[in-house]
C-alpha cells in the first residue's frame, strides 16, 4: 500500500511514474496520449487524502464471519477480488448469495496489455482511449448473476413457504366466503393474508434477496 500511495503522489504532483524497479517515467504528450499537465489534474484529486490502512492475515476457516463482520460495521465498502486466488472467487460469490455481501468487484483491462510500456495502461491513459478500455466489475451485479440468483431463490425454502402459505389462506378465503358470505370480517382479513402472502412471494422472484 506504501508503494501505491507514493506512485499517486509522483502521479498527482509531478507527472511521473515510478517502475518497479525504480526508474522515473516522466509522462506527457511524448509518451502518452495526455499532457503533463492532465496527467496532474486526473490523480490530484485523491492525492493527500487521509487513508487507515493495516494488513491483517484472515485464516480460511473464519473467513465468513470476518466478512459478514465488514457488513455489519456499515459504511460504504468495496471487496476488490482482483489479485484474489481462483479457487477462492466461488467461496466469495457464494457469501454474496447467502450472507448478503455487496460490492466484489474486480478490474478488467479490455485494451491489449502493454508490458514494454505499463505507463500507457495506467486509468488516465484508458479514460481517454477510443474505445473502452476497461471496467471495474461487480461480479454479483453481472446479467447471469442475477438470473441466477432468482434461480435459486425461486428454489429456497422461503419462497416455498410463502406459496404454500398463500395457497392455503386462498383455500380458506374461499371456504369461508361459501360458508359466512362476501361480508364476513374473518373472510375479508384472511383475503387480505392472502393478498400479502402472494404478494411477499412475487417479492422474492422479482427482487430476490441475497440472503436466501
Amino acid at each position: 500500500m506504501t508503494s501505491i500511495l507514493q506512485s499517486m503522489e509522483s502521479l498527482a504532483r509531478r507527472a511521473e511514474y515510478l517502475q518497479a524497479d525504480g526508474t522515473v517515467v516522466p509522462l506527457g504528450s511524448h509518451n502518452g496520449s495526455v499532457t503533463g499537465d492532465e496527467v496532474k489534474a486526473f490523480y490530484q484529486p485523491v492525492d493527500g487524502r487521509p487513508i487507515n490502512y493495516h494488513g491483517e492475515e484472515v485464516h480460511y476457516g473464519e473467513l465468513r464471519q470476518f466478512l459478514k463482520g465488514v457488513r455489519r460495521a456499515g459504511g460504504q465498502h468495496v471487496i476488490d477480488v482482483t489479485g484474489c486466488r481462483k479457487r477462492f472467487l466461488g467461496d466469495l460469490i457464494a457469501l454474496g448469495l447467502v450472507d448478503g455481501l455487496e460490492d466484489i468487484r474486480t478490474f478488467d483491462l479490455l485494451a491489449p496489455a502493454n508490458f514494454k510500456e505499463p505507463w500507457r495502461m495506467l486509468l488516465h491513459e484508458l479514460a481517454v482511449a477510443p474505445s473502452k478500455a476497461f471496467e471495474y466489475v461487480d461480479i454479483l451485479e453481472t446479467r447471469i448473476m442475477i438470473d441466477c440468483s432468482r434461480a435459486v431463490v425461486i428454489r429456497a425454502p422461503r419462497l416455498r413457504y410463502a406459496s404454500l402459505i398463500a395457497f392455503a389462506l386462498a383455500i380458506i378465503g374461499v371456504v369461508l366466503n361459501a360458508y359466512f358470505g362476501l361480508d364476513s370480517e374473518v373472510a375479508k382479513w384472511v383475503n387480505v393474508l392472502a393478498q400479502f402472502a402472494t404478494f411477499a412471494g412475487l417479492c422474492f422472484v422479482f427482487f430476490p434477496p441475497r440472503n436466501v
